[in-house]
């Protein structure tokens, strides 16, 4: 069939899970609407990539909509700059309505301009923490009811520009008249981390790890999306889905889609016989996501990928050390980097563990052992 409604890569009609997560998030957003006050330490959401972060985000977006609550959304990447596309975002939304132009910032005795346009140049000045407080206060109170803001990517932003607005949000959510605002984030699992070492009061954010999905929200994912079309599941066909994506929701909307390919125009409910179809044409989508993922590392990062191969795909920080030959220590500069490009994450104290389902067979087997 054609149109199909999983969309892999893209933000998934139905999102089926997160129930604690989203709860979190309208406890914040009810002190703002509610007492018109700082919804708490910034929310930050942190897991790998595929695991359905920004679509969290996204629908936290739409109860800040229908709470009349104004919205600003922003992602970070490399080399760009965090405070720039901030302040321009904030000065160029209408409903903001903040002038531009530069920020009167300063400490008793001394005070000094801020050129909003180059604001990133100074980050290092003590002064571009208060031009951004201002700039925040302003858009806060010139939004309707209050002023959520949302950041993704923010595991790629510049550290020190971080520590900017870091210090920002401590400064509004201690003001002695109350700021009606709140602040999401989300990033990669080095998040934590990136967020602690920019500003050491990051660490007061709240951390809420986003992993995988368990077999019912993944059942509802699934056959909730199709049935917006009117297409059903037989109920024998998506067990094979749920086992092969095993909680990962990228992996679900990839076999999703092509399951849905594999049904003749026309079909009103999904079969095993689909199932199975969609699954064997996922395969060579989910073999090129393993390929890029093993290219992007380097040979000493390898060795570490296939220590925890070895491991079945998680494997303790010492056994791994050992069966490299190295001291624990000296893994430390991979460990990280692999952290940082997102393919392994901590799992407990001491273990390593793959991102996504399957890596290890492919490792040992595609990428060789």
């Amino acid at each position: 069939m054609h149109n199909s409604p999983y969309r892999p890569g893209e933000l998934p009609l139905v999102l089926s899970g997160r129930q604690a997560e989203r709860s979190t998030a309208r406890e914040a957003l009810g002190r703002v609407t509610t007492f018109g006050e700082f919804g708490g330490p910034p929310i930050c959401f942190f897991g790998p990539r595929g695991y359905g972060k920004t679509s969290l985000m996204r629908a936290i977006e739409q109860d800040a909509e229908q709470a009349q609550l104004t919205s600003l959304w922003l992602s970070c990447a490399k080399g760009g700059s965090l405070l720039v596309d901030l302040s321009e975002r904030l000065m160029a939304d209408p409903h903001l309505k903040v002038t531009g132009g530069s920020v009167q910032a300063g400490l008793p005795g001394f005070r000094a301009s801020v050129d909003l346009k180059h604001i990133a140049d100074d980050r290092n000045n003590p002064l571009v923490v208060g031009a951004l407080t201002e700039i925040l206060r302003r858009a806060t109170k010139a939004a309707d009811r209050g002023l959520v803001l949302f950041i993704d990517e923010i595991h790629a932003a510049d550290r020190t520009e971080l520590a900017v607005l870091l210090n920002a949000v401590q400064i509004l959510a201690g003001d002695r008249d109350p700021v009606p605002a709140a602040v999401f984030l989300a990033g990669l699992p080095s998040t934590p981390t990136h967020l602690t070492r920019a500003a050491t009061f990051g660490e007061r954010s709240t951390f809420l790890e986003i992993g995988g999905l368990d077999r019912e929200d993944q059942h509802t994912a699934l056959t909730a999306t199709s049935e917006r079309d009117g297409v059903g599941w037989m109920p024998d066909a998506a067990i094979p889905i749920l086992d092969h994506a095993d909680g990962y929701p990228h992996f679900l909307q990839l076999f999703g889609d092509h399951t849905w390919r594999q049904a003749p125009e026309g079909t009103r409910t999904l079969t095993a016989n689909h199932a199975e179809a969609g699954i064997a044409a996922a395969r060579t989508a989910i073999s090129t996501i393993y390929a890029t993922r093993w290219k992007t590392a380097s040979p000493q990062e390898r060795e570490l990928l296939r220590a925890i191969a070895d491991g079945g795909g998680q494997a303790q920080r010492s056994d791994i050390a050992a069966e490299l030959g190295i001291s624990s220590s000296a893994l430390s500069v991979a460990r990280e980097r692999l952290i940082d490009k997102g393919l392994i994450k901590p799992a407990g104290h001491g273990t390593l563990t793959f991102t996504i389902p399957g890596f290890a067979d492919y490792i040992q087997t595609a990428a060789g052992s």
